[in-house]
């Protein structure tokens, strides 16, 4: 700094450089953020369940009722896999991916 808190050139000239390269890392992580959420909005078919997804439950031994919420689900896309559905009042069932009909995706409401 030079005298009386005044920056010299030299100073002027790094700030410049950091704040040039701070605007380009936004830039970036901008586009990577958009790019992450494009990623995960993709669902490769029917049984693509995601945990917070809310869906219908058509039960083969009771009929049908929606309102669960996916809280556990296969490793990969299955209509035989085993998905962890639960209601807001504390019920709790366990059923197949092909029993189930995705109505929000990701919980929103």
């Amino acid at each position: 700094m030079g005298g009386y808190g005044t920056p010299c050139s030299g100073e002027i000239e790094f700030w410049q450089v950091m704040r040039s390269s701070a605007r380009e890392i936004v830039t970036q992580l901008r586009l990577i953020a958009k790019a992450l959420e494009a990623a995960n909005s993709r669902r490769s078919g029917p049984y693509d369940l995601r945990v917070g997804d809310i869906v219908a439950w058509k039960d083969p031994e009771g009929g049908a009722s929606d309102g669960w919420k996916v809280v556990r689900t296969p490793p990969w896309p299955d209509p035989q896999g085993v998905v962890a559905i639960q209601q807001d009042d504390g019920t709790a069932a366990e059923c197949f991916c092909h029993e189930l009909t995705l109505v929000v995706p990701g919980g929103a409401k």
